[in-house]
Parts: structure tokens; C-alpha cells; sequence
């Protein structure tokens, strides 16, 4: 059984303005002006897309609730390919630390059928903790359905109370596993105490590297930073993160971009480089936040991009455009917040210049779409990830980029 769904064009715009610091990026750019068409509906939360670039062109959706729908030849299937109500008791559809986080496939997923699922749930150790896992499970030859006990845990991280406890991962053109976690810590924390993102014997506040296709459950890659350091956990490829919510790699140069959602005022894209020390909590943004004569700067690395945040706003994801459809978009990075506010930046010599993206159309931010984070299909062209209210989870919506232009 399938549900066919109308393509009904909506076009949108955004009134905007920019809560961007303009020294992070320097001068602007010219505006860019785009239209959004309708693609997929009837999705309950749906958190994100991820694809299998197994020439199939399949669409896997992730929902709040732990399932993943397919979306294939624009249509959405009924069958739900996984349902991790069953490895996490008292997952739902509204946002709790029991969740779905990410999804990658394997490199070589054509023909290992190998998918590595990332999610929250409780500790049964921990009364008032929870452990980010990343498991991996087989899915059968159609790649309709998972197999939930072909589960092999590949990490498991325990967090002592239930504060920041995202992530998200994605494998890198050289093959390996990059992992997000978050720092655990309190959402007002300036203090030095207990700060896991600047302790590299902690995997919280990191992004790590790991080897999936050796060693049991992975192995360490020869080229981590941190491999011969007893002081260091040498999963770290880089550290100094707070909630590191959205990764991305430019599908031409491999270049891994970082959405790290702030804790306290500001938030950040980053260029994610081996054993960086990207500062928090002794920076955030361009703000330090501990005394900065105790610290070197030279040796903290400063964001791309930094972002004030304003009515409770962030930053929900970011792609370098790499799609056939519309060449002047070609090598920048769009990105967007929750509120439907895009933005694209692009590296001229040595600075990066920002521009605004607006839509031609009625105001997406008017209560209507609330934007939980962008896609790319396998073709590099763009998606919106969203819902239309939050008092009914089941009216996920997902958008397509149609246009962008003069």
C-alpha cells in the first residue's frame, strides 16, 4: 500500500532580518531569492533525511517517534522500515530525551545492507541519566525492513542527567564513522567545573572518528589526532563542542561542516578539522566566557560563522549545494534556523560572506511550518524537514527547493 501525494506548489517568503554577527562572516552578500514546493506530507515529527546512495534514490525519512518512512518516485510508502518503540520503551512523538537522533548508511550499503541508527534513550544504571547508542542493524535485500535483532551496539555513552543530549553522525569519504555528541551539560553552565567538552578523557563535547569495518566493535583510524596520547580517548577528532546537532560533509572537497547548537547566547557553524579545539565553554561564539588571558586563543578555533540567538531560535542544519539544478548556488552553504529564516555563506579569498535567501510568497514563519532540519537526496538538491503545528505531531510536512535565483 502507498500514499500518493499531490505535488501542490506553495510558494513562500520570509520578512527577514539578519542576527548574524557580520564580523564573524564579514560583508554580505547579494540575496538570493527562492520558492519551496509542498513534496511530502502525513509524517508524524519528522526530525530528518538520510539516504542510502544505493542508486535507488530512495528518501529515508526519520520521525520523533523512532520509525523511518520511505519516500520513493516522490511517493510515501506506508511500510516503516524500523520502530525503535521497541528497544526504547516510552519514546514519543514530542520532543524527550527518548529519541531518534541520526541515521547513516554504510558506505558499501548496495551490498552489506548495513544501516548504523543513533538515538537517546534511559540508562537503567543511571535513576535520572540517559546513554546516547549507536547501534548497528542489517536490513533485508529490498531494504524495506530492519531487523531489530541483528542489533550490534557500536558505542554506548552514559549521561548523568537528562541536559543536552543530542548528536548526530554521518561516514566521511575515507569510509569512517564521525559522531556528534553532545556536552550532558547544564544549558546555563559558564563554568570550568565538570566541563566535558575540554576533558579529552570524556567522549561528551566531541566529535568523534571511528573504523565500523574493523576491530570489535570498531577500531581506531592510524590518523587520529589523539591515538598515541594516554591522556586522551583516541575516538576524538575534535573536541570543545556543546551540541554539535547537525553535520555535514561537502560531497566534492569532503569537508565537514558542524552546526553547534549554543547554550547560552550564541550559535555556530564550523569547519570541522582534525584535533581542533573548537572552545566551548571557554568560548562561545566569539565571546569568551572564562578568563582569557588563562587561555591561548592561538590554540582555540574560531567559528565560520556565528549566529546571536533570538526568540528561542537555532540553528537546524546546513549543506554545501552540490546539486545539478541551479549552478549559482553551486559550492555555497545554505543553511536555515526553526523560524524558517535562510541564509546562505560562500568563501571569497580568505573570508566568508553571507547572504540572505528570501522566498517569494506568503510568510513561512506565520505558525504555519516549523522547520526541525534541511535534507540533501543523493543528487545534492535540498529539503526542508518540518511541521505545521505543534499541537498535532502528525502533520509533518516535507518541502523541496524549486528555485533559486534573481
Amino acid at each position: 500500500m502507498t500514499i500518493r501525494l499531490p505535488f501542490v506548489l506553495l510558494l513562500l517568503t520570509i520578512s527577514m532580518f539578519s542576527a548574524f554577527s557580520t564580523d564573524a562572516i564579514g560583508q554580505s552578500m547579494p540575496t538570493v531569492f527562492t520558492k519551496i514546493q509542498r513534496y511530502s506530507e502525513l509524517l508524524n515529527n519528522p526530525i530528518g533525511m538520510a539516504v542510502a546512495n544505493d542508486e535507488s534514490n530512495r528518501k529515508y525519512i526519520l520521525e520523533q517517534t523512532g520509525e523511518i518512512r520511505i519516500i520513493e518516485s516522490d511517493i510515501l510508502l506506508a511500510k516503516k522500515i524500523l520502530n525503535l518503540k521497541e528497544i526504547i520503551p516510552g519514546i514519543t512523538p514530542l520532543y524527550t530525551n527518548k529519541t531518534l537522533l541520526s541515521v547513516a548508511f554504510h558506505p558499501q550499503f548496495k551490498d552489506n545492507k548495513k544501516l548504523y541508527v543513533y538515538y537517546s534513550a534511559s540508562a537503567s544504571d543511571e535513576p535520572n541519566g540517559y546513554k546516547s547508542v549507536v547501534a548497528e542493524f542489517q536490513i533485508d535485500e529490498q531494504g524495506f525492513k530492519v531487523n531489530i535483532v541483528s542489533a550490534r551496539i557500536i558505542l554506548e555513552i552514559s549521561e548523568t542527567s537528562k541536559n543536552t543530549t543530542g548528536g548526530n553522525m554521518v561516514f566521511g569519504k575515507d569510509g569512517f564513522l564521525y559522531i556528534g555528541i553532545a556536552d550532558n551539560q547544564k544549558e546555563n553552565s559558564k563554568t570550568t567545573a565538570n566541563n566535558q567538552s575540554q576533558n579529552l578523557k570524556s567522549l561528551l563535547g566531541k566529535i568523534l572518528r571511528i573504523d565500523i569495518n574493523n576491530g570489535s566493535p570498531y577500531q581506531i583510524p592510524s590518523d587520529n589526532p589523539f591515538t598515541n596520547d594516554t591522556a586522551a580517548r583516541p575516538e576524538i577528532w575534535a573536541y570543545g563542542m556543546h551540541d554539535p546537532c547537525r553535520l555535514s560533509f561537502d560531497k566534492t572537497n569532503g569537508d565537514l561542516y558542524c552546526v553547534d547548537k549554543g547554550a547560552l547566547k550564541f550559535e555556530e557553524i564550523n569547519l570541522v578539522e582534525k584535533g581542533q579545539n573548537y572552545g566551548w565553554n571557554i568560548m562561545e561564539g566569539k565571546n569568551y566566557l572564562q578568563n582569557e588571558k588563562k587561555y591561548n586563543s592561538a590554540k582555540l578555533t574560531k567559528p565560520l560563522m556565528v549566529k546571536e540567538q533570538r526568540n528561542g531560535s537555532h540553528l537546524v542544519g546546513g549543506y554545501v549545494y552540490r546539486g545539478k539544478n541551479f549552478p549559482n548556488m553551486y559550492g555555497k552553504y545554505v543553511f536555515c534556523n526553526d523560524l524558517g529564516e535562510f541564509f546562505y555563506m560562500e568563501k571569497k579569498k580568505n573570508n566568508w560572506l553571507q547572504g540572505e535567501i528570501k522566498n517569494l510568497g506568503e510568510a513561512f514563519n506565520s505558525k504555519k511550518y516549523y522547520l526541525n532540519a534541511l535534507g540533501e537526496d543523493a543528487d545534492g538538491e535540498l529539503f526542508l524537514i518540518s511541521f505545521e503545528s505543534t499541537e498535532n505531531v502528525n502533520r509533518g510536512v516535507i518541502l523541496k527547493f524549486i528555485h533559486f535565483g534573481n
